[in-house]
């Protein structure tokens, strides 16, 4: 029973790494502008950036062959709206905390999402 415990808590751990990975991945290419999926599953730069990746983390790649279904569309979409989510309760935080504020949109990106505004 130990053993399956800590076999069990070991591929969980390499799990959190590995989904740790893909998160950032996917971050890094929104913040950038660049397109997450390609014309096909095999050529877009979430793929195309975990290869690359996988040659730091030796388990990712193995990882990702087995449980391929975290790259689907549907849960990179997912993952997006979860971060677009976040960002939108930040702004709300920091709008909530002024007494003036004001909207001002230009192509830049915004970083830094617990600075203060007022």
């Amino acid at each position: 029973m130990s053993q399956l415990n800590s076999k069990h808590e070991s591929e969980r751990q390499i799990a959190t790494q590995c989904l740790i990975r893909i998160f950032s991945s996917i971050q890094f290419l929104t913040r950038q502008g660049l397109a997450v999926r390609g014309n096909t599953e095999s050529d877009g730069n979430l793929i195309q950036l975990l290869k690359c990746r996988s040659a730091d983390v030796p388990y990712l790649k193995q990882w990702l062959m087995r449980q391929n279904y975290w790259l689907s569309p549907q849960i990179q979409n997912e993952i997006i709206q979860q971060m677009a989510l976040t960002i939108l309760r930040h702004l709300a935080t920091d709008i909530n905390k002024c007494t003036f504020f004001g909207f001002m949109a230009d192509e830049t990106t915004y970083r830094g999402l617990g600075a203060q505004r007022c």
